[in-house]
């Protein structure tokens, strides 16, 4: 048995709880939660989500513990990783959802005599591996200690991408992604320690190894509570038009990417996003493709979304999703320009 402990029970960490707690796996088991908050605010947040609406389960607390049903999470008041009480309940693997422990030697700080791995939720730095489901988890090696489950924006660009590339071949791909403010955020104008985060606009570029060159993307942040939308437009070298692009991507999400990559016929907005697992899905109503050049648009939960990656990168650290079940077959961990495979 596999016990699991979450540092940092905000948006992320509570919904990882609250996905958790719905499902009850046997293995692994999430056993204890950290946070300044005290135990009844974070069990009263559990169950009343604003965005994600009242959890549909029985969610109870008493004392120092968050109960459903037979099943109980410790919950403990704690900020410095390497005094809180891992040992004490037998941790094997920490979700560090903070977002104030981003680099290894930071991360390190949770791993201890039992405590093996450290999994971020956070954009981090140096880090011993970062794994997007179905793309690259073969990349995952026993010896990684700290592991993240990619940046906010490559992790749902991945997918779509890598159909594209794979079918049509990217010769230039650039996007822009519409996401939610951050808790910290300004919606009007004031003084902050990002200056441009003051102003409500954040801008990040990303590059995937086999687009290297050929890729830029941007982020900017939105005064939305959540959805995050991202806008593609790609320069292929192959023809196509909306029918060929739309089936391609269609086909993906049915058979290749079941669960990672969805595909819509329907006129989407961010609302109708929130609550949906899958690290992305494809918005065909919107797709345009001219000769070349294809406009494709991309939908995500960004913060339900995030923690259901979460959830399963744990499941792989464990073993749930072995590297003999499943195999990564993406742009983050191939270096080639061009993959083969059946019916492409």
């Amino acid at each position: 048995m596999t016990n699991i402990a979450i540092n940092g029970m905000g948006r992320i960490g509570r919904l990882i709880a609250r996905r958790y707690i719905k499902d009850l796996p046997e293995d692994p088991r999430y056993v204890g939660a950290i946070d300044l908050c005290l135990t009844g605010s974070i069990a009263y947040m559990m169950r009343y989500d604003s965005v994600h609406e009242k959890a549909s389960l029985s969610i109870s607390d008493n004392d120092d513990i968050i109960r459903r049903g037979s099943h109980d999470i410790a919950s403990f008041y704690g900020f410095d990783p390497s005094k809180l009480p891992w040992d004490d309940f037998g941790i094997d693997i920490v979700l560090e959802c903070t977002g104030l422990f981003r680099d290894h030697a930071e991360l390190s700080r949770h791993l201890r005599a039992r405590v093996s791995r450290a999994v971020i939720s956070a954009p981090p730095s140096n880090l011993d591996n970062g794994i997007v489901m179905d793309e690259n988890e073969d990349n995952y090696a026993p010896a990684d200690s700290t592991i993240f489950t990619t940046f906010r924006t490559i992790s749902p660009l991945a997918p779509a991408a890598r159909e594209l590339h794979d079918s049509f071949g990217i010769e230039l791909l650039t996007t822009a992604t519409l996401r939610t403010y951050a808790p910290g955020q300004k919606l009007i104008n004031m003084s902050a320690r990002k200056k441009h985060r003051g102003r409500t606009v954040n801008a990040t570029m990303q590059v995937m190894p086999c687009l290297v060159g050929e890729i830029y993307a941007a982020a900017v942040r939105t005064p939305l509570l959540d959805g995050a939308l991202i806008d593609i437009t790609a320069i292929v070298e192959n023809d196509g038009t909306d029918k060929t692009v739309n089936a391609t991507l269609g086909e993906a999400a049915e058979e290749i990417s079941p669960g990672i990559l969805g595909c819509s016929e329907e006129d989407l907005t961010s609302v109708d996003i929130i609550g949906d697992s899958r690290l992305s899905t494809i918005g065909a109503q919107s797709n345009r493709v001219m000769t070349r050049a294809a406009k494709v648009m991309v939908w995500r939960d960004n913060k339900h979304g995030r923690s259901c990656c979460m959830l399963a990168l744990a499941a792989l650290v464990v073993g749930k999703n072995g590297m003999q079940q499943r195999r990564g077959r993406g742009l983050l961990g191939n270096g080639s320009k061009r993959r083969n495979r059946p019916g492409h």
